[in-house]
């Protein structure tokens, strides 16, 4: 497993209770562009994915979340593990979240499905948008300026490796 990167906020005691939850989130690339999730409302990209539920694979929540997030369909025999980022915060919670995020580069079928949004992503108003890596770092990279988001800076600093590599490629 490729350790990608930590990000320790350091913003608890070590006293307070902690909360292990592990993700998954997919790197789906169609023609040169990632399929991303964009929050309409704040204007952020991030990787379709999310926790695990109960008894519940990696493989089988990555599965399920792009479904969910983004109306995709993966194809299981090409999940392939790309990396993997801890985050651990406290934040607003009353317990310290420690996340392992796992990503993997996966395809998925043409097939495509209705959004199955939770409540905070309805509000976000999620929508599935094929983008330039570049082009969600830069958007990113402003709602950063205004706004401190844990989860859209880990999800950054992974467009950024991607698009560090493409270049190493080229």
């Amino acid at each position: 497993m490729r350790p990608l990167f930590t990000i320790d906020m350091e913003d608890y005691d070590d006293s307070d209770p902690v909360l292990t939850q592990p993700a998954s989130r997919g790197i789906i690339w169609k023609d040169g562009k990632l399929a991303l999730i964009r929050s309409v409302k704040y204007g952020y990209y991030k990787f379709p994915g999310g926790g695990l539920e109960d008894g519940e694979s990696l493989t089988d929540a990555l599965i399920r979340e792009v479904r969910e997030e983004a109306g995709l369909e993966v194809i299981p025999e090409s999940i392939r593990l790309y990396g993997m980022s801890k985050r651990i915060e406290k934040g607003i919670w009353d317990y310290v979240l420690d996340q392992d995020s796992y990503y993997y580069l996966c395809e998925v079928t043409d097939r495509t499905f209705p959004q199955e949004l939770g409540k905070h992503e309805k509000e976000a108003k999620f929508v599935l948008d094929y983008v330039l890596p570049s082009t969600a770092v830069e958007a990113n990279d402003r709602y950063l300026g205004k706004e401190s988001k844990v989860a859209i800076d880990r999800d950054n600093r992974v467009l950024r490796l991607l698009m560090t590599e493409m270049a190493a490629r080229e």
